[in-house]
């Protein structure tokens, strides 16, 4: 079943048929009328759109990849350019770790405590400093909603909050009109990354799950390594380290047992499962969405009750192709 045109697009259309010479000023005068008076006896249409921003990430992001990316980046074009300007700010330090509200039920303690126990990759100096804690893929800050709800990035912030609760972390903010909870704003990662990269991978967690980890588990998990794929215990740099930020009073293993077993209890479970998560950096996005892709800022993904008729041809295309086709009956 075909959309409704707007009585605008009906009278632009008519306008450019004028032009063309394809109706003469009296076919359209008379069109124009009967369009207006049919707008008059019809009711507005109701809602209607392909997607429910409203529905949560999993069935957005289904209902997004069956849909062209054309019409997904059609928010510019559909009667309402200003209603969907999305902005994405960066605030360094911006959510203390204890701070942060995790969306994810599912923490990966190999990427999450693997870093801090063996001192990888520069994190355990990060938590203990602040910053931007560091991926695989760069170092990137938290994706957040309302300046504290993760989007992405919760292996990096949960590492940040076993070792250094007070860690001031870098955060990207995302806001974008109607979107009012953590709910929407993931769905609408989703939407924002199919829309320009024609995906949104999701992952599962693999490893033991940091979320709900007993104390009891992760003393031993500390002195043993049991749980990990290393199989090892805390490294000495890392005790060192620890000792030497004041979070621990003896320079011992032990101490630093203790002093994760308290944290863990921190790490609350989010209401998402990993699977149903965004993951810019595999969908293609080169700062893992942390800085505003040019169209955002300008309203062109169309999140809002997105419709086939949401797609306009320039107006010189449109123009140029009615000439052809008028061209076309005259011979």
């Amino acid at each position: 079943m075909k959309n409704k045109i707007t009585l605008s697009e009906r009278i632009q259309k008519l306008k450019m048929q004028k032009y063309a010479s394809v109706i003469t000023e009296a076919q359209y005068e008379k069109r124009l009328k009967l369009a207006e008076a049919e707008e008059e006896a019809t009711p507005p249409a109701a809602g209607g759109g392909l997607i429910d921003i409203n529905a949560g990430p999993a069935a957005v992001l289904a209902a997004a990849a069956k849909i062209p990316q054309n019409i997904l980046q059609a928010g510019a074009t559909d009667g309402t350019p200003d209603d969907e300007k999305i902005t994405i700010t960066i605030k360094n330090g911006g959510c203390l770790a204890n701070d942060f509200i995790p969306s994810q039920q599912n923490i990966d303690c190999d990427k999450s405590l693997g870093d801090q126990m063996y001192d990888l990759y520069g994190n355990l100096d990060i938590a203990i400093k602040g910053g931007r804690m560091k991926s695989e893929q760069g170092s990137f800050p938290i994706l957040t909603f309302g300046g504290k709800f993760i989007i992405d990035g919760h292996h990096r912030w949960s590492q940040a909050l076993l070792t250094n609760p007070n860690c001031p972390l870098d955060i990207a903010d995302i806001a974008a009109p109607g979107i009012t909870d953590v709910k929407q704003a993931i769905a609408l990662t989703h939407l924002i990354l199919v829309a320009l990269y024609g995906k949104s991978p999701t992952k599962n967690t693999p490893g033991t799950n940091l979320v709900g980890l007993a104390p009891e588990t992760m003393k031993k998990m500390i002195m043993t390594g049991e749980g990990l794929k290393a199989a090892k215990p805390i490294v000495q740099s890392a005790i060192d380290k620890l000792f030497a930020a004041g979070l621990i009073k003896e320079k011992t293993a032990e101490a630093a047992a203790n002093m994760y077993a308290a944290n863990v209890t921190k790490v609350k479970e989010g209401p998402f499962p990993r699977i149903e998560m965004p993951q810019p950096l595999d969908a293609g996005d080169p700062t893992g969405l942390t800085t505003a892709p040019a169209g955002l800022p300008a309203g062109t993904i169309n999140y809002v009750n997105p419709k086939p008729t949401d797609v306009k041809e320039s107006y010189y295309k449109t123009i140029t192709k009615m000439l052809h086709e008028a061209i076309k009956k005259q011979k």
